[in-house]
């Protein structure tokens, strides 16, 4: 709700786009009903999208045509390194010069061969610099079960969506330079990136599924409004109507400021 909430204002604010993804290529991990929750959930907090929702699982064929492409043009290699063999580093570059003798190509990579580091200025973390030799190495874009690896799935939607800003949680900030990395490769224009704080309980343990936090439809929608602005160091509307979340909203769009939110190392705010 945090991410959500954040990018919709911030699109809204300067009278752009708001749109909704459903990354549900991992189809194991997709849970039935999981989707119709999720939007429900975004309908009951006033957060109207633009267009129609879209949906990773249809765009496989997008997926694989970009992945061959990038292996033609030499900017990506067949893989035949398991999880066990790479370890917890970066990748070594074992296959570069082909899969090794014993083994198969089960997955495909792209090619990291940088002299410099990654940087970027993140609107909310200010300048990050990342070393994608010596953090990842070389990445996969095409995993074993020849499903779509995040970075390439989001790199190709947001580009072929015509996104130019994105906002999304903080766990998410290193990761963004693998995708500007890949963004390079296939000439696309580089984004906006603005990463909130994550929410977390008294703990400081990041609110999820995993951690069995409760769900937002848990709670009326104006708290949920409400502490979440509050959390994102935003002005909450003052007359206090209870239920009228279009309301909460207008004053929120109007009163959004990016100089506010929180940087990750000065978010002491818990959401209880």
């Amino acid at each position: 709700m945090v991410a959500a909430l954040s990018s919709y204002l911030d699109a809204r604010n300067k009278g752009g786009r708001w749109s909704v993804r459903i990354d549900d290529v991992d189809q194991p991990r997709t849970a039935p009903g999981a989707t119709d929750l999720i939007l429900r959930e975004l309908e009951r907090l006033g957060l109207e999208w633009d267009g129609t929702v879209n949906y990773q699982s249809g765009r496989m064929s997008r997926y694989r045509e970009t992945v061959e492409s990038l292996v033609k043009t030499g900017n990506a290699f067949a893989c035949g390194c398991s999880r066990r063999d790479v370890g917890k580093g970066p990748y070594r570059g074992t296959c570069r010069s082909g899969v090794t003798s014993g083994r198969r190509a089960h997955s495909v990579r792209v090619l990291v061969n940088l002299k410099r580091p990654i940087n970027f200025t993140d609107r909310f973390q200010g300048a990050c610099t990342v070393d994608l030799e010596a953090t990842t190495g070389d990445f996969l874009i095409l995993r074993a079960d020849n499903t779509p690896a995040y970075h390439l799935a989001t790199v190709l939607d947001d580009y072929d969506a015509g996104i130019t800003h994105i906002i999304r949680g903080a766990d998410l900030l290193k990761p963004t330079a693998p995708q500007v990395y890949l963004g390079k490769l296939l000439g696309f224009p580089r984004l906006h990136y603005g990463h909130v704080p994550l929410a977390q309980d008294k703990s400081g343990l990041k609110l999820s599924k995993s951690s069995g936090a409760p769900p937002t439809s848990d709670h009326p929608a104006h708290v949920i409004l409400r502490t979440a602005l509050t959390y994102l160091g935003q002005s909450v509307e003052p007359i206090q109507h209870e239920d009228c979340v279009a309301r909460i909203l207008q004053f929120a769009i109007n009163a959004w400021s990016a100089g506010t939110v929180p940087s990750v190392e000065k978010s002491v705010a818990r959401i209880e």
